[in-house]
């Protein structure tokens, strides 16, 4: 599978000490999710595609809504520092980071792919700055499926691969 999304010259050249890991290794994808038996008068704030693009979650669209009243599509449960990769036409980029601040009940729609660093191999804010490079968009445009409403698969994206150095490097990195 990985072969035959990166291979020969579309594979980067890594500086020194900088390792090339699938997706899965540093990080958990939809780690968590509401059931059906979620009660109704739930209260959360719904982040929907078109509240994030290039980057940039738009709070103002955030909407707080019960789980009785909230799209089918509410469903990812999201944390502070989690990344969202929009995995529905996903040049136009609506990929976001849930900013470490964020600490009331906040889902996503299931138009997200949700990364969440896993503790010790990844930092959730250099992960943000790796979906939205060059190499994750040129994954996706290679694992998209259909050709009017463009997607990628959860299961593509956690083969991803991502160039990620030691986690210190990474935490000054993502402070830039």
């Amino acid at each position: 599978m990985l072969s035959s999304v990166l291979s020969g010259p579309d594979l980067p050249a890594l500086p020194d000490g900088w390792l090339l890991s699938r997706l899965e290794e540093l990080a958990e994808i939809n780690p968590e999710s509401l059931s059906i038996t979620t009660p109704s008068n739930y209260l959360f704030r719904y982040i929907d595609l078109s509240a994030v693009e290039k980057g940039a979650i738009d709070w103002s669209l955030v909407q707080e809504t019960n789980f009785r009243d909230a799209p089918s599509r509410a469903r990812r449960l999201v944390r502070p520092d989690d990344v969202l990769f929009g995995t529905v036409r996903p040049s136009l980029q609506s990929h976001g980071a849930i900013p470490s601040s964020k600490t009331n009940p906040l889902v996503a729609s299931t138009g997200f792919a949700i990364i969440r660093a896993r503790s010790g191999e990844a930092i959730g804010r250099f992960l943000f700055h790796t979906v939205m490079a060059d190499l994750f968009g040129m994954q996706a445009r290679r694992t998209e499926v259909g050709s009017n409403y463009p997607a990628v698969n959860e299961s593509d994206v956690r083969l991803f691969l991502v160039a990620h150095p030691s986690l210190s490097e990474q935490r000054r990195i993502a402070e830039i």
